[in-house]
């Protein structure tokens, strides 16, 4: 049995400056932050992404 041992403490993404201005931007102006123009353009980005229509992805803010 080897002793592995697994660092936790580290961070598994970055952002850059952009990316946190950016959302920054959104947290701070949306109004609310689960609807409106950003909601859809995630939905219609993800869409895009992911080769599926538009109307039948449906992003939500809790698994509940």
């Amino acid at each position: 049995m080897s002793n592995l041992k697994i660092d936790w403490s580290g961070r598994s993404h970055k952002f850059t400056k952009k990316d946190v201005k950016y959302l920054s931007n959104i947290i701070q102006n949306a109004d609310p932050l689960t609807q409106g123009k950003y909601l859809r353009e995630f939905e219609s980005k993800t869409s895009k992404y992911l080769g599926v229509n538009n109307k039948n992805l449906y992003a939500v803010s809790s698994a509940a």
